[in-house]
């Protein structure tokens, strides 16, 4: 075809209806708000009727939500939240739901705060993070807070919770139980948080600047809780010395991945004392196959390597008895390795170890 007919020819009308509703769905992952109209979902919509009859007719397209209270504030009416949000969870069916909530807007729209904690749209949560909550203060005039609220919903999809700056004012009054809760993480946040929690089939907690004065006490008694059923943990700028962090990591037999990142403190620091502690003739995470160290390694750089050497296939051979290989490490050191060092390094690549992460400068 040729001539001005062919400037005005659609040439998606080419592309297969379900390599469309593909190319939807990889968009979306990088939509950031609901709120904003050049961001998909909304944005598929504009381009023409049948792309928008397409986004409506895909309900994993409307899986995820994030609520932020400055953005809520600014570009919508209290009275028309409610509306979009509930039209918005209507076109994902009944499919798990993804939510980022910042709860400061339940202050100003206590209905939305209602919508999400309804028994019909709780029992959909899978995977939910809470931004600046303030529990016990700022919705302390409702009767109805998101965190008594886990206790009495109806959460069987729940997998996935996420805490960052929240805080508790006061004791908790209950335990809360999340059966089906696999993954928490809590970021800038007192672990006076989990003293609310149950999670009996947690198998990744990841810790991230976290301050308390009792700290390990509440970690330790979250993980009875829990009956020790971790398989990755994430510990990130804790104010935890690391020969306490070694003895906790003595009770996850069955920790298959071990995060550790020390940024400045030098109370929680990887030294020479915890790089032996890990070494293979210990037998501490017998099952760890993954590990990322970064920060502050103030133990020697041939410590490092020795416990790497020590977790190697070719160092333990066959015996059933020994640790399991390490398979991945990941390194971020503040000072890069010499060349001896990085030798060796290369030398454990070779034998099938996958060393990543930012070791050579």
């Amino acid at each position: 075809m040729s001539g001005s007919n062919s400037c005005d020819m659609d040439y998606t009308q080419r592309i297969p209806p379900e390599i469309l509703t593909e190319i939807f769905l990889y968009a979306s992952v990088c939509a950031d708000e609901i709120f904003e109209p050049h961001d998909p979902p909304w944005l598929l919509g504009r381009i023409c009727t049948r792309w928008r009859a397409l986004a409506l007719s895909i309900p994993s397209l409307w899986c995820s939500l994030m609520i932020v209270a400055s953005r809520v504030e600014i570009l919508l009416p209290s009275s028309s939240l409610v509306p979009l949000i509930s039209a918005y969870i209507e076109r994902s069916a009944q499919l798990p739901l993804k939510l980022t909530l910042d709860p400061h807007w339940s202050r100003n729209n206590p209905p939305l705060l209602d919508l999400f904690l309804s028994p019909s749209i709780s029992k959909r949560w899978e995977d939910v993070a809470l931004f600046d909550l303030i529990e016990g203060t700022a919705l302390a005039h409702r009767k109805q807070h998101i965190l008594p609220a886990l206790e009495s919903g109806d959460f069987a999809c729940l997998k996935t919770l996420r805490f960052e700056r929240c805080h508790l004012m006061g004791e908790p009054s209950t335990i809360i139980s999340l059966p089906t809760l696999t993954s928490l993480t809590l970021v800038s946040s007192p672990t006076e948080i989990l003293k609310c929690l149950s999670t009996p089939h947690l198998e990744h907690l990841r810790l991230e600047s976290s301050p308390c004065d009792l700290f390990l006490q509440h970690v330790r008694s979250f993980l009875r809780r829990s009956d020790y059923s971790l398989t990755r943990l994430g510990w990130v700028n804790t104010q935890v010395e690391d020969v306490k962090l070694l003895n906790l990591l003595s009770i996850f037999p069955n920790l298959t991945e071990l995060d550790l990142y020390c940024a400045s403190s030098r109370i929680s620091t990887i030294s020479d004392a915890f790089l032996a502690g890990l070494h293979s003739r210990k037998g501490v995470v017998p099952k760890l196959k993954c590990l990322s160290l970064g920060g502050r390694i103030y133990g020697s750089p041939d410590g490092l390597v020795d416990l790497l050497e020590s977790r190697s296939q070719e160092y333990l051979g066959s015996d059933e008895t020994a640790c399991s290989p390490l398979l991945s490490v990941q390194l971020y050191p503040s000072k890069p390795f010499d060349v001896q060092l990085r030798s060796r390094l290369l030398a454990l690549a070779d034998s099938g170890m996958e060393i990543g992460g930012r070791w050579v400068h």
